[in-house]
């Protein structure tokens, strides 16, 4: 299971693109993400997490680009959350959208399937 703590490092290889109240383009600095330091286990793909945020309608992935688009409502995701939370701010809107953020990671991690166990080699 990931924890919110594991991604938030990630949050340091983000910034916004662009921002209008219901709709931020997110994209990923690849230089940055190089200096993240190793994870013992995959990550899941954090656009799947941020398409379960309550509130947000949908997540265009550009993966070429390095970037994301998020459509959500700013009535239910705070607009002003999205910055606060890249930027390490500890205040009302930051907290706000972490706590959707856990919200969704765990509605992810309840949806994901377990991974197979390894083939031990046996015959059947």
């Amino acid at each position: 299971m990931t924890s919110f703590e594991e991604l938030r490092p990630l949050l340091r290889s983000v910034r916004i693109a662009h921002h209008l109240p219901g709709r931020i383009r997110l994209k990923l600095d690849d230089r940055a993400l190089a200096r993240l330091p190793r994870l013992e286990r995959p990550l899941p793909p954090l656009h799947r997490i941020v398409e379960r945020l309550p509130g947000v309608r949908s997540v265009e992935l550009n993966a070429l680009a390095l970037s994301c688009t998020v459509f959500y409502d700013p009535a239910r995701v705070p607009p002003q959350g999205w910055s606060a939370l890249i930027e390490g701010r500890d205040d009302a809107d930051a907290r706000a959208l972490e706590a959707l953020l856990r919200q969704a990671l765990a509605l992810f991690e309840d949806t994901v399937p377990p991974a197979a166990p390894a083939c031990s080699g046996a015959t059947v």
